[in-house]
């Protein structure tokens, strides 16, 4: 699962992320209960990314330049002995950039949020990009 897009994008992520945490944290204050049946573990980092001829250069810079994917893997364990893993990312992407495409190989779903903003002094709409 892909978040791909801007803050909009990345809270979303962030919220799963958190939320994943929250349960983590109410199984570890009932770490000795019985009424664990099914045990998660979370970790996250930053994946750098590493412009090449494929995914050639990005189109602008500053805040607007992908420099890290982030990525969270979750693990489910079963008190019964079934494991499920899984991991989840955010790719910061302001506008369409194609180029980025090439850092979503791991990606099975995609969301994506490419809609206008708005200039809170003007009113006035655009996208960010090229």
């Amino acid at each position: 699962l892909c978040f791909m897009g801007d803050s909009i994008d990345y809270q979303f992520y962030a919220a799963l992320r958190n939320n994943l945490q929250r349960i983590l944290l109410q199984q570890q204050l009932r770490k000795n209960s019985s009424q664990i049946e099914t045990y998660i573990s979370i970790e996250s980092r930053n994946i750098p990314v590493n412009y090449s001829n494929e995914t050639g250069k990005p189109a602008w810079g500053g805040w607007r330049h992908l420099v890290n994917v982030k990525e969270t893997a979750v693990t489910l364990e079963r008190s019964h002995g079934n494991r499920f893993s899984t991991q989840f990312y955010w790719i910061m992407m302001y506008g369409w950039a194609p180029g980025l495409t090439a850092f979503m190989d791991r990606c099975s779903v995609v969301i994506a949020n490419l809609g206008l903003h708005y200039d809170v002094h003007t009113g006035d709409l655009h996208n960010y990009g090229p």
